[in-house]
Order: C-alpha cells, then sequence, then structure tokens
C-alpha cells in the first residue's frame, strides 16, 4: 500500500519535478479599507497562475511585469460582494 507517499494531498511535500517546478500558495487578504485591520486571510495551494494579458492598443508587446502587477493589484470590494 503506497498510501504513505500521499502526502495527504500536501502539495508542498511532493518531490516530484512538476511539483518542485511549480507548485506554490496563493494568498488572500481581506483588509477592512475603514481601520485596516485584516479581516481573511486565505491561503490556497496552486500549480501555476492564470495572468490576464491585457490587449495592447498603443504598444506593440505586453510586459510579464504588467500582467504579475494586475494579479496581485489591490481590489477593493462593495458591500455587496461579501
Amino acid at each position: 500500500d503506497d498510501d504513505d507517499d500521499d502526502d495527504d494531498g500536501d502539495i508542498s511535500k511532493c518531490q516530484c519535478v512538476v511539483h518542485s517546478a511549480f507548485a506554490g500558495v496563493t494568498q488572500s487578504d481581506l483588509i477592512c479599507t475603514g481601520c485596516g485591520a485584516v479581516t481573511s486571510e486565505t491561503c490556497e495551494d496552486t500549480i501555476g497562475l492564470s495572468l490576464d494579458v491585457p490587449f495592447a492598443r498603443t504598444t506593440p508587446a505586453v510586459e510579464l511585469l504588467d500582467c504579475l502587477n494586475a494579479f496581485t493589484r489591490v481590489e477593493t470590494m462593495d458591500n455587496s460582494s461579501f
């Protein structure tokens, strides 16, 4: 029985090539705009990121850093969002 190799689904413990190269954790924080307190912190295992690539009307190329900055930008949520 090879159940010991499963590591209970924790990809951070897996040493295969795919997980070693691409696995990570994304963290999402919900911060109150009134007082600045962190009201929620969510961490999720991931194997890669899905980045939006904006349509470039004025420049012929899109920089990877611009896509990463868009992925990590601060978003303001209204009361109906949660």
